[in-house]
């Protein structure tokens, strides 16, 4: 696989377009956790805060969350957010990919 710029992952992981989809699709609001009583927004901001994302070297990254109960919760939650982010990745990928396609064959003539 190419590299990737990730030097944003960070600001991603935690963003509110990851986290929505995340929170909805992964069921966090259903853990046992404190957020149960938040509302979604208040929810989706103590996940942010508990997601720790560090980038040792290029194309790796150490994504981590504390929580109450590590073993289960916390995992679960950086498990979602993990996913999420690929998902966020390739289809970044693809749009790149396609408007890089549509822009070199709009410059292209026809006969």
């Amino acid at each position: 696989m190419a590299e990737r710029n990730i030097s944003d992952a960070e600001f991603v992981i935690t963003s509110r377009k990851l986290l929505q989809p995340c929170y909805e699709n992964y069921n966090l609001s259903t853990l046992e956790t404190p957020a149960m009583s938040l509302s979604a927004d208040n929810a989706m901001m103590r996940i942010a805060g508990s997601a720790s994302v560090k980038s040792p070297a290029p194309n790796i990254l150490l994504l981590s969350c504390q929580g109450p109960n590590p073993a289960d919760t916390a995992a679960e939650i950086a498990n979602a957010l993990a996913q999420e982010f690929l998902k966020h990745q390739e289809d970044s990928y693809e749009k790149r990919c396609h408007e890089t396609s549509a822009t070199t064959h709009s410059g292209q003539k026809t006969t």
